[in-house]
């Protein structure tokens, strides 16, 4: 770690993903355990890095009793529970955290735009993203009514 670079600074510049990275060897070069470091030394770090990239799919990732490691799980594609923004030139996912309940991750994703009408943020909660399956559109739209109760679901076919 570099003086004066904070726990955040230094994360983000060890962990970022490389431009010749595909999304698994970056996750296993992210997950994989350091030489010498003991398993409970392995797992705070992890969950550090959970704190600090909090934007990173971490519900795609769990610890494997039997290789005694985390594993990242692409069987379900990542994208289909990812909405993306664009921060100062840079693409992030914004996926559930493991530490928030489904209806504090709506909120967070479907947050209120200064201006935007009713009419706007209605049609933001019911846009289907790109390759989202029928099953998967009909899923979310379930739940978002459970979360946006104030929405004039009557009212929408």
């Amino acid at each position: 770690r570099r003086p004066e670079e904070t726990e955040l600074e230094y994360y983000s510049r060890v962990c970022a993903k490389y431009d010749t990275e595909t999304y698994q060897e970056y996750w296993q070069r992210i997950l994989r355990k350091l030489p010498g470091e003991t398993e409970d030394g392995y797992k705070t770090r992890i969950q550090k890095l959970k704190t600090v990239l909090d934007y990173a799919p971490w519900d795609h990732v769990t610890f494997d009793q039997n290789k005694h490691e985390f594993v990242f799980d692409n069987k379900v594609p990542v994208d289909s529970s990812v909405s993306y923004v664009e921060l100062d030139g840079n693409q992030y996912s914004w996926n559930k955290r493991w530490d928030e309940t489904w209806e504090e991750y709506y909120w967070r994703l479907y947050n209120v735009v200064d201006g935007e009408t009713d009419q706007q943020y209605l049609l933001k909660l019911l846009r289907r993203f790109d390759g989202e399956s029928d099953d998967s559109y009909k899923q979310r739209i379930e739940k978002l009514k459970t979360v946006f109760v104030y929405a004039p679901w009557d009212h929408i076919s």
